[in-house]
């Protein structure tokens, strides 16, 4: 009898049929459920993240802008506004500010006093000249409660002290403007516009000087006894002068001045000045200088007067302050020039 063959195996659950068999195809509904879930849900990630960039956007626009008036520092106080222009380089028509930090113990801001239209008192306009040089005696200066404009030289040592004070306090500024003298030994002075220089070289030392002062409102001569003679010069300045809406004060350092037929020929707004206060640096003599400076007031309705930031004319002005407004009303220079009467 031949030997029986072994039987085969039954193959597992999970043999090759299990293995060869194709997957099944996923019905195209389950896509579509899914999609219908998972793109809502983004859409509205996508619409709340729009939703709080707009509201950072208006945060920082709106409501959290720095103030523009005034340079920035840094901690240690320097500032990081930029640099002025070039006295050599072309004329800027917006010159950037020099100002840095200001003075320790500087006073506070000073609210302008209200402008009475039925004050009787004729009004009065003292400019402090030369401002830059004397930090001390400035920063009383601007703590007198006097109605006081102040004029700044350009390149002063130390500018950057009071200048900040007084435009927070929101005084008249002027740049105090190095114009050629008479005697050449003081043509080094930094930034002075010499009556050789033709009208390029005029128009870019101006705007260099500017940049020093930006928010200057007019110009008054420093010096200048031969600049302010000279016909051609003050033509080359006073365009300049029209180009920045700038008014001129002549400080009248020179009896020969043309600077009043310019400024009449190029419509400019010009003041000039009826009484220096402190040519002689004696507190009596400049006591009296005021009391002079009130008569002229009386007798044509308005004075300019110009002193200087001297200890002697701050002493003068603290003792003799209140006496000076009782009979005068003393206002930034701005409130004469734009009156209609002209000498």
């Amino acid at each position: 009898m031949p030997p029986r063959k072994p039987a085969p195996r039954p193959a597992a659950k999970t043999g090759t049929k299990t293995r060869n068999k194709a997957p099944a195809p996923r019905r195209p509904g389950n896509r579509r459920k899914k999609s219908g879930i998972a793109l809502p849900w983004r859409g509205g990630l996508l619409l709340l993240l729009l939703l709080l960039s707009l509201g950072a956007l208006a945060y920082l626009v709106f409501l959290h802008q720095p103030a523009a008036e005034y340079p920035e520092t840094t901690a240690s106080g320097a500032t990081q506004s930029p640099a002025p222009s070039s006295a050599s380089g072309p004329a800027d028509p917006s010159p950037t500010p020099n100002s840095g930090r200001e003075a320790i113990g500087s006073p506070p801001p000073r609210p302008a006093p209200p402008a009475a239209a039925d004050d009787p008192r004729p009004r009065v306009a003292i400019i402090i000249d030369d401002m830059g040089y004397r930090p001390e005696t400035e920063r009383l200066m601007l703590a007198l409660e006097l109605e006081l404009t102040f004029s700044f030289i350009p390149f002063s040592p130390h500018l950057a002290e009071a200048l900040p004070v007084a435009r927070r306090q929101g005084r008249d500024i002027l740049l105090h403007l190095p114009l050629e003298a008479l005697d050449s030994k003081w043509s080094s002075t930094p930034g002075m516009l010499m009556t050789a220089m033709n009208d390029e070289e005029i128009a870019a030392g101006f705007a260099a000087a500017l940049a020093e002062v930006p928010m200057a409102i007019g110009i008054n001569n420093h010096m200048g006894s031969k600049f302010t003679a000279d016909p051609a010069a003050m033509e080359r300045l006073l365009t300049q002068a029209a180009r920045y809406d700038l008014f001129f004060l002549d400080s009248l350092t020179t009896p020969n001045s043309v600077a009043a037929a310019v400024a009449a020929r190029r419509q400019l707004p010009f003041l000039r000045r009826d009484i220096f206060l402190d040519n002689d640096q004696d507190e009596g003599k400049i006591r009296s200088q005021l009391n002079e400076l009130i008569e002229v007031a009386e007798k044509e309705g308005r004075a300019v007067a110009i002193g200087h930031s001297y200890p002697e004319t701050l002493r003068a002005l603290q003792n003799h302050g209140p006496e000076l407004e009782r009979r005068v009303r003393l206002v930034g220079l701005s409130r004469l020039y734009q009156a209609p009467a002209s000498r």
